[in-house]
């Protein structure tokens, strides 16, 4: 049965080329078929957080057969495991029956989350060309640098720091930086469009969209972890609002900060910690919760090959792992304890990949670096960290610190997720003191950093609302329309905590949410016509493909001349550490528009007599005769 399987999937997608977004469906639907839970939550929250986990340590890996990918690796290793896992069992049947998961009421929560995140980044996601794909990606900053990440890993293959020197003799670009949200691009991409790029413009709508799907699947994995804890399955009347409300946060408010503004890798790992909290609170027993324990290693994982600043988070999320302080939790089989070891060492190992890659990476960078980032409304941040230290006191003092029975509900253990917040403001607070000591104001990491800490502190105080709800009776004596009308009319105002989300233009009423300002800001640039700084980075990319060059752009006033060169490299899969650190910095006359390009040609020339420049159609007659004057 296992090897059947096997066969299929390869003769599927090696012998007949099936790739496509239906292709992609179904490997999720298998995904979800693996019994890890009996509820779909759950399955949905070990799944997805093994998937962010494992692929970044996978292209870290060569591939011995690059037509085959890692997709189709992965597709026919799953599908042999199961089909095997089912036929040798000593009950087929219930094995089989075993695939399907047990859906509830609350399981549809996670889906109502995927379809609000979906609608929110539409834009996004019916892109069907690489016009429209590069017009909304140059509307912010980072996504140069993220787009350029996922093309190296389409066109060589690998991990950027795995590559070498490049042809220039310096480092690629970003072969210190991680690569996780791009190497989860890259994987279902390979489902969407086959393990080998084709052309540019194809992988410019792929990545467009594709982008959006994992954001879309970091939103769902924080309200399935929240569905998957037991307090949260038992009274769905209290917890439709609520997750609902944890959703609007990321998908509405403050998320929309990372998933509108090309700040997707720090998204999936703000998820991940939000995962790695839930898991640690769902461990009740220790070594003998193998299926959780690995979930959580590559969680952690995850973290640090996205945004290895938040692992921070997790050393405060470690609390609520050992509490209650009891030997029984710690009692397992042998059997238990050696899945327990191998699951620590897998996880050490996949760490130290990304500690390793980031070592040349020094403390300044980090702590000075310069970014443009949304700045978050720091009033709202400090209600939303009180309220959720307020409300974690309030449980814990309701609540017994030692249960008999470790698999009931324990709200002390729920309480000390705010430690998770705890651990995140001691590193601000010293990010922060060295940075105002140093410029006055805090920069763009510590900046990121209290926006991760709000998205987290949304499902803290979620998680420790319902504890101090589900503390009281339960007296369900409504009728039931009654109730689903009550649950609605909550979960509708919920989405609009974070202003209003709907177009209501036509009776006065205008969008405030940041998600619908900048969905506007997106449909209206979308419908104008096409900017003149894509048609020439497609024409300067068409002329001189995939060789390096400097390109130079006189738009200063309507797209940044560093950025175009930026575009320029990502787009021809020259960016290297040379035209980073000795090019790019003599842009900065180009800022004054064409009287700037004389002086900036002549540094360029100085810099590397061999570099070869491309400009604008309407300056081309102007840089003939500024290289006649050099030679």
């Amino acid at each position: 049965m296992g090897l059947t399987l096997l066969g299929l999937v390869l003769m599927g997608r090696v012998g007949m080329g099936q790739s496509g977004f239906l292709v992609l469906a179904g490997s999720g639907i298998l995904l979800l078929a693996v019994p890890t839970s009996r509820f779909l939550s759950r399955r949905i929250l070990i799944g997805l957080t093994l998937v962010f986990g494992v692929t970044p340590v996978l292209w870290w890996l060569p591939l011995p057969i690059p037509s085959m990918g890692r997709a189709t690796f992965l597709v026919a290793l799953l599908a042999a495991g199961l089909g095997a896992w089912v036929a040798y069992g000593e009950d087929w049947r219930l094995r089989l029956r075993s695939l399907l998961p047990e859906i509830r009421a609350i399981d549809f929560l996670p889906v109502v989350t995927a379809t609000l995140s979906a609608g929110s980044l539409i834009n996004f996601l019916k892109t069907r060309t690489s016009v429209d794909a590069l017009t909304l990606l140059t509307m912010n900053w980072d996504n140069a640098s993220h787009f350029d990440m996922y093309y190296m890993l389409r066109t060589h293959g690998r991990i950027i720091g795995a590559l070498g020197a490049s042809p220039d003799g310096s480092a690629w670009q970003f072969h210190n930086y991680p690569q996780g949200f791009h190497s989860t691009v890259a994987l279902l991409a390979e489902f969407v469009r086959g393990p080998l790029t084709a052309d540019l413009h194809g992988e410019l709508v792929a990545y467009t969209i594709l982008s959006a799907v994992v954001s879309t699947l970091a939103a769902t994995l924080v309200v399935a972890a929240l569905c998957s804890v037991p307090m949260f399955r038992r009274r769905f009347g209290i917890a439709a609002p609520v997750a609902i409300f944890v959703s609007a946060g990321w998908i509405y408010g403050p998320g929309a900060a990372a998933t509108m503004h090309g700040f997707q890798n720090f998204y999936v790992a703000v998820a991940l910690v939000a995962a790695f909290l839930v898991l640690m609170i769902l461990q009740t027993k220790v070594i003998s919760q193998p299926i959780l324990l690995l979930a959580s290693a590559s969680a952690a994982v995850g973290v640090a090959h996205n945004w290895i600043l938040l692992g921070s988070l997790l050393f405060g999320a470690c609390v609520v792992i050992l509490l209650p302080r009891d030997r029984r939790r710690w009692v397992a089989s042998r059997s238990s304890y050696v899945l327990a070891t191998g699951t620590v060492f897998f996880g050490f190992c996949a760490l130290l990949l990304a500690v390793t890659q980031l070592s040349s990476v020094s403390a300044d960078d980090v702590l000075y670096a310069v970014g443009g980032v949304p700045i978050p409304d720091f009033g709202v941040v400090a209600a939303l960290l009180l309220a959720t230290f307020g409300m974690s006191l309030l449980v814990r003092s309701s609540g017994s610190s030692r249960l008999s029975n470790f698999a009931v509900y324990q709200p002390h253990r729920v309480a000390s997720g705010a430690w998770t917040l705890v651990a995140g403001l001691i590193v601000l607070a010293v990010m922060a003191a060295a940075q105002i000591s140093k410029s006055g104001a805090l920069s763009y990491y510590s900046i990121k950093l209290i926006l991760a800490l709000e998205l987290i502190a949304l499902v803290v105080l979620a998680l420790t609302v319902v504890a101090y709800l589900h503390s009281f009776p339960q007296r369900d004596v409504w009728r039931p329309w009654l109730k689903w009308t009550s649950i609605l009319a909550l979960g509708l105002a919920a989405t609009q905590c974070f202003g209003l989300t709907f177009d209501t233009r036509a009776v006065g009423l205008t969008p405030s949410a940041q998600s619908a300002l900048e969905f506007e800001r997106q449909r209206v640039t979308l419908d104008s016509p096409v900017p003149r700084h894509v048609e020439s980075l497609f024409r300067a990319v068409e002329s001189n493909w995939a060789s390096p060059a400097a390109y130079l752009t006189t738009y200063g006033k309507d797209f940044d001349a560093i950025l175009a060169f930026q575009w320029y490299d990502a787009l021809t899969g020259t960016y290297t550490e040379k035209s980073s650190a000795k090019l790019m910095p003599h842009l900065l006359p180009l800022w004054s528009g064409v009287e700037g390009l004389p002086t900036v040609v002549e540094a360029l020339r100085r810099e590397d007599p061999e570099v070869r420049i491309i400009v604008d159609p309407e300056n081309q007659e102007l840089l003939r005769r500024l290289l006649s004057l050099s030679r």
